[in-house]
């Protein structure tokens, strides 16, 4: 078997490794957009034609984000990967085929860091063809809330380039940011940066000339990631957006890239204020986190607050939820049954092997991509052992479809459960609602003198 995996990667021509290249692009995509409720990319038309392109992206979700970046574009990408993934027998055929190429860090087993020369030729190589290859200038993944220190291999291998070709690559920054990493059905922006140009003085002999391509690629990272100070911070501030969003009709159509706007402006105007104005921060943060507690005691969310429950708009909100269930809810039971297994034990299995939170969306997406393959061919196998062929192609149609339902109307039931709630319970004590619309409009009102403030002092920070 080894002998044959060897002989299939060694003898792949380009043109035989077009199928490989064109189905795991095919699989990124879907995968990607099965695990993530919203999955939208940015800065298509910011990435050049006709040159080699080094992508340049934070790492901060292990494996998951090579696959989300070639899920994000039609390119074929290259990807640089640490050696010991050639260790593993299928990694090793899957990154043959990719023509990956293998880098040697100092701090792997067996140091053979000498063989880094051949594998920069071989990205400069690949640049002089006009191909595209990724990096990850922090050089590993993980879970902090910023970037980490930005290494200068991408710069080097775009100066080695450019010498050895006579033309000078160009470097696309790359933001990934996950809503909820760990969490099956989050939020997820890819966003491509501006482009960084080397100049024509600038050489991979001169080293001000590589920390200064790094500082590029470095502040282009950084301007489409959020680097809040801490989890806490951005938790805070995430929630400081959403009620800013719903109390001005906005939550139901923002895009992730206009929240992801909106949530960088809050980040900065919050560093700002905390300058000039950290009392009356803190003091808009406690009122906001009693007010979210009064909420939860009561079992409503803001929007409810805002609904207008007149007679005609609520009629045509019970018919539509009535329509979505009667014609959603017996798909969705039926997926949910046929998914349970593999779904609870994809969620026991990544927690084994997972250490840190970086690490939680890659082992969950390998285990479901095995566990509900499995599941699915056993049971389909079941069905036709039990009743015959026909039965069992039907109940194939029945898994795809019903899994799909359920994928769309997850989470959409409880809500719809919610918002009858809080109906009969408006309908029964309206001086909650009048009493928590008082605290909402409070905090709506210091949000907006802040907002102000905020508005102010970054208007005189751009102009000095």
């Amino acid at each position: 078997m080894t002998t044959l995996r060897k002989n299939i990667v060694s003898n792949s021509s380009p043109q035989s490794r077009a199928w490989f290249v064109a189905f795991w692009q095919g699989t990124c995509r879907f995968v990607i957009k099965t695990f993530y409720s919203n999955f939208e990319v940015t800065g298509h038309e910011k990435i050049p034609d006709g040159v080699g392109i080094i992508f340049c992206a934070n790492h901060a979700n292990a494996l998951v984000d090579p696959i989300v970046i070639q899920a994000a574009t039609s390119k074929q990408i290259h990807p640089l990967a640490r050696s010991g993934l050639f260790k593993m027998p299928l990694l090793k055929t899957m990154l043959k085929l990719l023509d990956a190429v293998p880098i040697y860090r100092a701090q792997d087993p067996g140091n053979k860091m000498a063989k880094n020369v051949d594998s920069f030729i071989k990205c400069y190589e690949k640049l002089g063809e006009g191909k595209t290859i990724m990096i990850f200038p922090e050089g590993v993944s993980h879970s902090d809330p910023t970037m980490r220190k930005v290494n200068t291999g991408a710069a080097r291998i775009a100066l080695g380039a450019k010498k050895l070709n006579g033309k000078s690559p160009v470097l696309v920054p790359v933001g990934l940011t996950f809503s909820h990493k760990g969490f099956f059905r989050g939020d997820l922006l890819v966003q491509f940066g501006e482009p960084v140009i080397i100049g024509d003085e600038e050489n991979g002999d001169d080293r001000q000339s590589v920390q200064a391509i790094t500082e590029r690629v470095k502040l282009g990272i950084i301007k489409i990631t959020l680097n809040p100070n801490s989890w806490e911070e951005l938790q805070i501030l995430t929630r400081v957006e959403r009620f800013y969003a719903q109390r001005h009709g906005r939550d139901e159509n923002l895009d992730l890239s206009e929240q992801f706007d909106a949530l960088k402006y809050i980040i900065k105007a919050q560093r700002m204020l905390l300058e000039h104005e950290p009392e009356r921060v803190k003091t808009l943060i406690n009122h906001l986190r009693l007010y979210d507690k009064l909420c939860l005691c009561c079992g409503i969310k803001d929007y409810h607050l805002s609904i207008k429950y007149q007679p005609g708009v609520l009629l045509m909100y019970i018919l539509r939820t009535l329509f979505k269930v009667l014609i959603s809810l017996p798909a969705s039971l039926w997926g949910k049954l046929n998914n349970f297994i593999p779904y609870q034990l994809t969620g026991k299995t990544f927690l084994f092997f997972a250490k840190t939170l970086d690490q939680y969306d890659t082992y969950k997406i390998l285990a479901g991509m095995v566990l509900f393959p499995l599941f699915w061919v056993t049971q389909i196998a079941i069905v036709n052992y039990l009743l015959g062929s026909n039965w069992a192609m039907t109940y194939f149609f029945s898994l795809i479809i019903s899994t799909v339902v359920e994928l769309q109307m997850r989470g959409k039931y409880l809500r719809a459960l919610e918002d009858f709630k809080t109906f009969f319970l408006f309908l029964r004590k309206s001086q909650i609602r009048d009493y928590l619309a008082s605290k909402q409009n409070e905090l709506e009102t210091e949000l907006d003198s802040l907002e102000n403030i905020a508005d102010e002092l970054l208007a005189e920070q751009k102009q000095t």
